[in-house]
């Protein structure tokens, strides 16, 4: 898989994630790292994800 397919998927993913994060309110962040985002809500992480290939 070329590098610009991988990061197309990937960004997709992300996307629908965040649209899913959002719905749970106004106060939650979300903070990517290199291999997963967290979903933070008053400074807690509460969820974690990480994708799989």
């Amino acid at each position: 898989m070329s590098d610009k397919s991988n990061k197309d998927k990937q960004k997709f993913q992300y996307d629908a994630f965040a649209q899913k994060v959002a719905k749970f309110g106004d106060d939650v962040e979300m903070s990517p790292n290199m291999a997963y985002v967290n979903a933070v809500r008053g400074g807690k992480k509460f969820a974690i994800v990480q994708p799989t290939w």
